[in-house]
């Protein structure tokens, strides 16, 4: 039987999430524009999109610094954090705005004093005054307020909303898991709460993680639990990506439409069901036809009768992974802004370029390292192109090689783990190629499974390569035209690196084919070679488009007039466009993992119960929903080690929630046993619960019911009575009568503390 398409769940998890994303985005605005714009040092900002960049990198940056030292000082708290931010802000004033604290201070009250009497000493005037000066302000904004720029700022903010709609809209109709790595963030993030900053085996033995602390923050200040923030949060990351794209194709030819146009082509049209025709494909050959060139061996399987295997895509999975707000799609989000101020950083002598390259860097490596491998090899390239260019100086150089020192010790910190537990485990499919490296390095822990099967072993006799789709053979043709035409212009080296963009990120695509390791699974690599078509295709409509008819958008009318040509195109182009959610496998992979119910009711539970007084019995997804708030018991142990004859069901929490598949869940696990007899176990726990319910009528009721599960409900206080009652015999606890009539119940108390 396929896979079960659960809608169930859906007016209620719609109910719950639109006030909650609501909530999340007025606080996300708060801390991560306005505070840190009265905060941190606004120097540089030229215009809006700059203050918007600045601010975000600002505070994500003083999230993952701050909070991991507070945790590791054991004395985090929502409280002493805000304080920090205090403190640095009188820092900043102190030490960069020059301001003489004391005078301050001495300023502020006496203006705090004045303001305080002149309201008690006639407080209608005082209102009056206050009621005058808004009307004026409000006056004042009416007549600078213009409805040809509202109009065009609205088809600017639809053509962005959009595609983040599309790319989050899976969060919006369910809590269930959107990927199966998402559960140990869950549970990581959830360690948080605890003070636990260090936890063993997760994410390659990596100590503290970027996402986690991301996270963690995310779900203080909005008290979300983490299947409502996993749901929407991806929401805001996304949207922050596509405003990264936007960024860095308006700081470099300085056309707004030009930014916009990338932003519609990555969200609808790249990150859809055509994605396969601009991407790469998987193929399997045992006879390979190999090229030699320059002492290097190429791996050209064509004619194609020499494939043995089928081509497989990327498919869906960008699409899914950007809707789960994983730290390698997260790290995504910087990925763009670092290559701008590298790249500035040469063709400017501004520094302070080259500190926030060092940040966006930091960030990079902090949320995922796997990035790194893209701008490790397109930051040599134009690194190159700039010292041909002579935009290297010795300044610059010292000044570079000290971030990217800090940057790679600080947000490489996690690495220490290492040192922790003797190894890091396998990093997977973010990046073989590390993977081959530690193994040959011998530094992969002897917990780990390295034994995997890699393009460089090639003593096997079938060859794994990775070969570019028909249109991104045209795009590597656009590429070097691009990168040869441009050497014409005025601003050659910034255009070119934008080329040079494009080629790093293709090798990295089609790496196998040179006869290499392959870098990066193509379905984690697809998003940078998308970013690299949306940036391509802006160049081009920038060219072609945009440059023809800006004459024309200097005025008013005309700008309103293609805004709005611009906006119909739009709407006709992704109206035509195939989406995810139109397919199948979109709605069938909702619940992929566990049935979107059991995940709703996982919820609904935490919020009806007192916490730690119920018990989820269930398979294992459940488990990290409900951490920190109740107790759970996998399927398979419970099955196998409660007898459903005894008077007594020996759990310790007066409720028993019993998660039933009466259709066993499609879903089988990675290296995870117990799901390989899902099916079987899921009969005998339905077995368990007939022999129960005769064994104890009136004690188990159904708490829920669809046609392909049932929650179960026992009432566990009889047992619970019953540890209360051995608990005072073990103690010597005195009957309640007692100790409330005592006159002194500490009276016999010796210096020791023990009652005599």
């Amino acid at each position: 039987m396929g896979p079960y398409i659960d809608y169930f769940t859906l007016p209620w998890v719609i109910e719950i999430l639109i006030p909650e994303f609501f909530k999340l985005g007025i606080l996300i605005a708060f801390f991560f524009y306005w505070l840190p714009s009265k905060v941190f040092p606004q120097i540089g900002i030229k215009d809006g999109y700059d203050k918007v960049m600045f601010n975000v990198l600002y505070m994500v940056l003083y999230i993952e610094i701050m909070i991991p030292l507070l945790l590791v000082l054991g004395i985090f708290s929502y409280l002493i954090f805000l304080s920090t931010i205090v403190l640095t802000k009188l820092l900043v004033m102190k030490y960069y705005d020059k301001i003489h604290l004391r005078l301050f201070f001495v300023k502020l009250q006496n203006k705090i004093l004045v303001q305080t009497l002149d309201a008690l000493d006639d407080l209608p005037l005082f209102l009056h005054t206050l009621k005058i000066a808004f009307a004026q302000y409000v006056k004042t904004k009416w007549e600078n307020f213009s409805w040809s720029a509202f109009f065009v700022g609205s088809v600017i903010a639809l053509i962005f909303l959009y595609p983040t709609v599309l790319l989050s809209l899976r969060g919006f109709l369910t809590f269930s898991y959107g990927a199966s790595d998402s559960a140990q963030f869950f549970e990581w993030a959830s360690f948080l709460y605890r003070g636990e900053l260090f936890y063993e085996g997760k994410t390659a033995g990596a100590d503290f993680y970027g996402t986690t602390v991301f996270n963690f923050f995310l779900s203080v200040i909005s008290n979300q639990g983490f299947q409502v923030l996993f749901s929407i949060y991806p929401f805001y990351v996304n949207l922050f990506l596509l405003f990264g794209l936007f960024y860095f194709l308006k700081k470099m030819t300085g056309s707004t439409a030009v930014g916009v146009f990338a932003v519609f082509v990555f969200g609808v049209i790249l990150i859809s069901p055509l994605i396969n025709l601009f991407g790469v494909g998987n193929y399997v050959t045992t006879n390979p036809a190999i090229t030699h060139f320059l002492g290097m061996n190429f791996y050209l399987p064509w004619p194609l009768e020499t494939l043995t295997g089928s081509s497989e895509g990327v498919g869906m999975i960008p699409s899914t992974r950007l809707s789960t707000g994983l730290p390698y799609e997260l790290s995504y989000a910087f990925y763009l802004p670092n290559l701008y101020f590298f790249i500035k950083s040469f063709s400017s002598d501004e520094k302070k370029h080259i500190w926030w390259y060092g940040v966006t860097l930091l960030l990079v490596f902090t949320f995922h390292g796997g990035i790194a491998i893209y701008l490790v090899v397109v930051s040599l390239l134009i690194a190159v192109w700039a010292i041909l260019n002579r935009k290297l100086t010795l300044e610059k150089l010292k000044y570079g090689a000290l971030a990217v020192l800090i940057a790679s010790i600080v947000g490489n910190a996690w690495l220490l783990s290492i040192m922790k537990y003797g190894g890091l485990n396998r990093i997977g499919a973010a990046a073989p190629i590390i993977d081959i490296m530690l193994n040959k390095l011998g530094v992969i822990s002897k917990s780990a499974k390295t034994v995997m099967v890699y393009e460089s072993d090639f003593a096997f006799e079938e060859i794994y390569l990775v070969l570019p789709s028909y249109a991104l053979l045209g795009l590597i043709a656009v590429v070097f035209f691009l990168l040869i035409a441009v050497q014409f212009t005025k601003r050659r080296f910034e255009w070119s690196s934008i080329a040079l963009i494009a080629i790093g990120v293709i090798f990295i695509n089609l790496s196998t084919i040179m006869g290499l390791p392959k870098f990066v699974e193509p379905s984690r690599a697809a998003e940078a070679l998308l970013l690299s078509w949306a940036m391509i295709s802006g160049v081009i409509f920038y060219v072609l488009i945009v440059l023809p008819v800006s004459k024309l958008t200097d005025k008013t009318r005309w700008r309103v007039v293609v805004s709005g040509i611009s906006l119909v195109a739009a709407a006709g182009v992704a109206w035509v466009s195939p989406k995810w959610i139109e397919k199948q496998e979109f709605w069938t992979a909702l619940n992929g993992i566990e049935y979107s119910d059991f995940s709703y009711l996982a919820h609904r539970i935490k919020k009806d119960e007192q916490p730690f007084t119920w018990t989820i019995i269930s398979y294992v997804p459940e488990y990290a929903e409900i951490l920190t708030k109740g107790y759970h018991y996998n399927t398979q142990d419970f099955v196998r080690e409660y007898d459903p004859k005894e008077r007594y069901l020996k759990i310790p929490t007066p409720k028993v929630f019993l998660f039933v598949e009466l259709i066993p869940h499609t879903y089988r696990g990675m290296e995870e046993w117990y799901y390989r007899w899902r099916g079987e176990i899921q009969g005998q726990f339905n077995d368990w619960v007939s022999v129960y319910s005769i064994y104890h009528p009136g004690r188990i009721k159904v708490y829920y019911q669809s046609p392909h599960a049932i929650v179960y409900e026992i009432n566990n206080k009889e047992y619970m009575d019953l540890l209360f009652i051995e608990e005072q015999k073990k103690t010597g606890h005195h009957p309640i009568k007692e100790i409330f009539t005592r006159p002194n119940n500490f009276a016999d108390e010796n210096k020791t503390g023990k009652v005599q």
